[in-house]
């Protein structure tokens, strides 16, 4: 694919990962963050090997009555109606309000829209507020967590102007790193590879595309030595990917099982495979099958089922740098 074609294809497929429309254009509007995305796509599972709810990824107001023109999923406000009332975990914030900064204590665990309810009432107003931190808006639907609020951040609040919204994300060039593609389709694996102390399995049959890494500052995680982060894949589909956290079925036992607390992946790409979300590309109307290849800290990595399934505590701790795309035939 060329540059332009290129940019297209990763753009349809994050906005099927995610459910919202991301555009290919250098032009302003509000950019996607891989990371969030993904945060969004990784499969958590706590301590009672329940599979953790995740936010939904939206960016504009979900909660209308009809079908949103965006996503076209109909929002219930009630979804994110929750209290904090009875919560052991409030955590002290401030916001800040025409030079006003006042404190406030809310549960990280909540949603925005929560946050902004309350703000309303201690401003005992009705009028729409715009809630932003580090320059980014919060979103009504996402977890106060979600944007990396904690202990002492300050939320600036502002009334809420009426559209400007462009109702999409946008990625540009910027967003990959073409240096790290690859086209592993007719490759085979001589199990020679290895990054870190650990084999790497290639995603025989994959493509894949780099993605933007210079965030993070250097490459050693990231290259072929005894330092670098040992690599694995994961699935990008919601709905078949809460299998994979739980572990799979154990015949012998004949039931679910679950491998703890942690954030699942897989060093085997069949194995995330089998969680992999299907798009079509608009372009050339062929469906194709999506995972990221990660790195994964191996100072953070536990390993169940013969090596099967890697476990990973935190996600600071699993780094995207290639999404990868099969077509389907």
């Amino acid at each position: 694919m060329d540059d332009t074609l290129t940019l297209q294809f990763v753009a349809e497929a994050m906005s099927s990962l995610i459910g919202c429309r991301v555009v290919a254009t250098e032009s302003e509007g509000p950019a996607l963050d891989i990371d969030l995305v993904h945060k969004y796509c990784l499969f958590k599972v706590d301590d009672n090997g329940e599979v953790v709810k995740r936010p939904r990824f939206e960016d504009h107001d979900c909660f209308r009555p009809e079908n949103c023109e965006y996503c076209g999923q109909r929002h219930i406000r009630q979804e994110y109606e929750e209290t904090w009332q009875g919560s052991n975990d409030m955590t002290q914030i401030f916001f800040n309000i025409f030079g006003e900064s006042r404190s406030i204590f809310v549960d990280l665990n909540s949603t925005v829209l929560r946050l902004r309810r309350e703000i309303q009432e201690r401003l005992e107003t009705d009028e729409p507020l715009s809630l932003r931190h580090f320059g980014h808006p919060l979103i009504d639907c996402r977890t106060l967590g979600s944007y990396d609020i904690t202990q002492g951040s300050t939320i600036h609040v502002s009334h809420r102007l009426l559209g400007g919204f462009l109702g999409h994300y946008t990625i540009a060039k910027s967003f990959l790193k073409p240096q790290f593609d690859y086209d592993y389709t007719y490759r085979r694996d001589n199990g020679l590879h290895r990054r870190g102390y650990e084999r790497y399995h290639l995603p025989i049959g994959w493509k894949k595309f780099g993605l933007n890494v210079d965030r993070y500052g250097d490459y050693k995680w990231l290259g072929t030595g005894l330092d670098a982060w040992p690599i694995s894949y994961h699935g990008t589909d919601g709905d078949a990917a809460g299998s994979i956290a739980v572990g799979g079925y154990d015949i012998n036992k004949g039931k679910r099982f679950a491998y703890g607390r942690g954030i699942y992946s897989s060093p085997y790409s069949d194995v995330a495979e089998k969680y992999s979300k299907e798009f079509t590309f608009s372009l050339d109307n062929n469906k194709y099958k999506l995972m990221f290849q990660n790195r994964v800290d191996p100072t953070d990595l536990r390993k169940e089922n013969q090596d099967k399934y890697w476990i990973t505590n935190s996600d600071q701790n699993i780094r995207p740098y290639a999404l990868c795309y099969k077509r389907i035939d």
